[in-house]
């Protein structure tokens, strides 16, 4: 048996996770199911490396998970629909695991985009991480339920645990801070700007000062993402071994 997982691979190392967290659960079930896990193949297709050959040669299809229903700046829907079309046309079930739109782009204009899609007969189960009652609108009178999960990341704790066994600990409270480029308030519709995002932090930094508790400055390795702390640590003269892009 095939299993085949599509997945956002990029340099946001959070995408990344949730794959990687999927595919942890994913042998955890094939494990509990009593089923020979040994004898599945568990292949992976980032999403915008669309491969026909591995799609219709896999037996089901899983997206693991992410904001890739949302119409918008990212561009994601056109991969997913042509994947979802591919499955669909050869005869490929489809499971959609704790999908996410993100809020982003959707309205009356190409919100038929994807009641369109999710009419597809391929499905065979939808769950997603937010807006369960959006998407069951989305979904109309389908035969599948939709239900609200958490996403895979949440799992991080348990994947990488042996990882954390071997950390130093701090031994008092410790706050991480993550930074985020400036465009990304304005392409979700938010009034924010990159100052004011770097006034937010730096305000965080001095209560924190004031409260005595060790912090750092940290990113999810966007190449864009990583400037703007870059840029933030030298405009407040932030000292380098708090800042860890």
């Amino acid at each position: 048996m095939k299993i085949l997982i599509v997945s956002c691979v990029d340099d946001n190392f959070g995408d990344n996770l949730i794959r990687i967290c999927f595919e942890k659960l994913m042998y955890t079930a094939l494990k509990n199911s009593g089923m020979d896990h040994e004898k599945v193949e568990l292949a992976k297709m980032p999403h915008k490396a669309i491969d026909r050959d591995l799609i219709i040669s896999s037996d089901i299809l899983f997206f693991a998970g992410g904001g890739l229903f949302g119409i918008n700046y990212m561009n994601n829907y056109k991969f997913v629909e042509e994947i979802i079309r591919t499955a669909d046309e050869n005869g490929v079930p489809v499971v959609l695991s704790s999908i996410g739109a993100n809020n982003m782009g959707v309205n009356s204009e190409n919100e038929h985009l994807l009641n369109e899609l999710l009419a597809r007969k391929c499905f065979r189960a939808v769950s997603v991480r937010e807006n369960p009652d959006m998407f069951r609108r989305y979904a109309g009178d389908a035969d599948f339920e939709i239900v609200q999960v958490c996403d895979p990341a949440v799992w991080s704790k348990y994947v990488y645990h042996s990882h954390l066994k071997k950390l130093n600990r701090p031994s008092k409270r410790f706050v991480g801070i993550n930074t985020v480029r400036g465009g990304l308030f304005g392409d979700n519709d938010k009034p924010w700007k990159l100052v004011d995002e770097m006034n937010y932090m730096n305000e965080m930094r001095k209560k924190l000062e004031e409260d005595g508790i060790d912090y750092a400055f940290y990113t999810n390795g966007s190449f864009l993402d990583n400037n703007s702390l870059l840029y933030f640590a030298k405009e407040y003269e932030i000292i380098n071994n708090i800042v860890r892009p």
